[in-house]
């Protein structure tokens, strides 16, 4: 019966084939051998939400770039360009919203174990930049600065509280009563506490080689020159309090900081291989020759998210060669442990990179090259979705880096309601998807199908160890679709976790999945070896024993008398 229902798929698999079907599609997702085929959307559009749902002022929804949603209670936003904090139920009701928040000295003093008001002012220094990010509180009087121009000069003149003021507010994240705030354009991470929004700690530019500080006067210098401001632009914080933030211009990798906001090191770079032949061009290129090629750097890192072990998800861009051509894009997506290893699983029937198929050139008519992931979330129980903003598509993966669907609709057409164009944060409330668009000026909610809730709850069950359930609502899912390969191969890793070897084989068949048949038919061959081992080793021995006890008997019987006679 396997054997037809196999002959089947194969057939209805070949049908699609020469029908043909492009990555523009809404409704796709890729089959073991990476060919795009018609499919159920994982997630669909339910809800678009912009700056008049939210109860804000057009200008106060600008330019969002960063959502984070705290315990499935609160929603955090922060917008660039109005510089705001918004905070929202998980209705998307309007809490309040903070655009300057109060620097108190003798709190801070505090909190930061400051002893003396001159260790103060040598800190508070440091906050200096060349934008206006303290004002005086008007019950403060005068401010700590004289301007000349755009530059602050620092004078002793503190009073006990000031007004901080953002300049490119970027990312937003809440760990237990504070919350931290990227802010990209003063150069510094703000923590703020999260019931008074007053601010407790400011952590600038971190003391290493790689950053340089910024004054307001050009770069001088050779080594000033080939160091990078910080600008921080998306953040996480662990279980510790550790801080782990990401940079534009950083290639060096993740900056962690400790929870007192000290420099620790970076983590998990993104680092590049050269071809034989680039190594071997380099070596004999005259200087002005390599002047003309493009330098070869580490790729960036685009977003981040952390799970609930203390594991970061970390997006990047697919690594190119000198020509722009792309080398390697199988490693776009990071799972990074607390000693800075990728330990992202890859054994699906392709790495995880989004899109398989896509146009090498404009004369496609369509996006060129692969996906860039601008986003990334996860689940409590291993699976993850990350937003491809060159195609509006996410992709969601399990924990052992299968893709189990694809979102999102591709559209030419302007000022459609369910477009993804830029997403610039991604995060699961409840079992939806919420979108923030910075292009849209815009929250999306997406929304799991049917054939999505059921895929979810039998990853989920795989995930923490209920087999036989999850091989149940694997068999729901292929009743709804039964092209769907990876149902047959989440059936078979049930089976293979049950010990039933033999049977996951047939599923793993199915499925097209030819490592997991391999394992499987490995364990399915020693368990054959150990149940009939004993049986015929015990048959083996007997009959030796038999064979030399019968000599023995003979040998008694009839030894003696053979030779008496002699």
């Amino acid at each position: 019966m396997k054997k037809i229902t196999s002959l089947l798929i194969m057939m209805l698999f070949s049908i699609i084939f020469v029908t043909g079907i492009t990555v523009q599609s809404a409704g796709y997702t890729y089959t073991h051998d990476n060919r795009p085929i018609h499919s159920t959307e994982g997630y669909e559009f339910y809800q678009n939400l912009t700056f008049d749902a939210l109860g804000l002022q057009v200008y106060e929804f600008a330019q969002p770039e960063d959502l984070y949603i705290y315990n499935q209670e609160l929603i955090y936003i922060v917008d660039s360009k109005s510089n705001q904090l918004m905070v929202f139920t998980t209705n998307f009701d309007l809490i309040t919203k903070k655009d300057t928040f109060i620097i108190n000295k003798e709190e801070y003093k505090t909190y930061n174990n400051i002893k003396t008001d001159a260790e103060f002012l040598q800190i508070f220094s440091r906050i200096v930049t060349g934008k206006k990010t303290l004002k005086s509180n008007p019950t403060a009087g005068d401010s700590p600065y004289e301007f000349k121009g755009e530059n602050p000069i620092l004078t002793e003149n503190i009073q006990n509280e000031y007004e901080y003021i953002f300049y490119g507010l970027s990312g937003v994240y809440r760990f237990e009563d504070n919350i931290y705030l990227a802010d990209k354009g003063n150069h510094q991470i703000v923590v703020i506490d999260a019931n008074t929004y007053r601010i407790k700690q400011i952590i600038t530019t971190p003391e290493h080689s790689t950053f340089k500080w910024y004054d307001g006067t050009p770069a001088k210098g050779e080594l000033h020159d080939k160091q990078a401001l910080f600008q921080p632009t998306k953040l996480v914080v662990d279980r510790g309090g550790r801080i782990y933030a990401i940079s534009d211009g950083i290639y060096e990798g993740i900056i962690e900081f400790s929870p007192n906001g000290q420099f620790n090191r970076f983590m998990g770079v993104n680092y590049t291989t050269l071809s034989a032949w680039e190594i071997f061009w380099r070596a004999i290129s005259t200087d002005t020759q390599l002047s003309r090629r493009r330098v070869v750097i580490q790729t960036i890192f685009t977003s981040l998210s952390i799970d609930s072990k203390g594991f970061i998800y970390a997006t990047s861009h697919a690594t190119k060669n000198d020509s722009g051509v792309v080398t390697n894009d199988n490693a776009m997506i990071k799972l990074i442990n607390t000693s800075s290893n990728d330990v992202l699983k890859r054994n699906g029937y392709v790495p995880p990179k989004g899109d398989l198929v896509y146009a090498v050139s404009h004369r496609d008519r369509s996006k060129v090259g692969p996906s860039e992931f601008s986003a990334i979330t996860s689940t409590s129980y291993g699976t993850y979705t990350v937003a491809d903003s060159k195609r509006g598509r996410l992709f969601t993966y399990d924990a052992d880096g299968y893709l189990l669907y694809i979102s999102g609709q591709f559209s030419t057409e302007r000022n459609q309601l369910n477009k993804i164009e830029m997403p610039v944060s991604i995060k699961y409330l409840g079992e939806d998807l919420i979108v923030l668009d910075r292009v849209n000026k815009a929250i999306l909610i997406f929304k799991p199908t049917p054939i999505a809730k059921l895929i979810n709850e039998a990853t989920y069950y795989y995930y923490i160890g209920e087999f036989e359930e999850s091989s149940r609502v694997w068999n729901e899912v292929v009743k709804l679709n039964s092209l769907y390969e990876y149902a047959y191969v989440g059936i078979g890793k049930s089976l293979y976790k049950e010990g039933r070897y033999q049977e996951a084989m047939e599923y793993f068949e199915l499925g097209f999945d030819r490592v997991n048949y391999s394992k499987a038919y490995k364990q399915y061959r020693d368990q054959r070896i150990r149940k009939f081992f004993g049986p015929v080793m015990t048959i083996i021995i007997l009959a030796y024993v038999a064979k030399k006890g019968y000599h023995l008997y003979k040998y008694i019987k009839f030894g003696s008398k053979e030779g008496d006679e002699e």
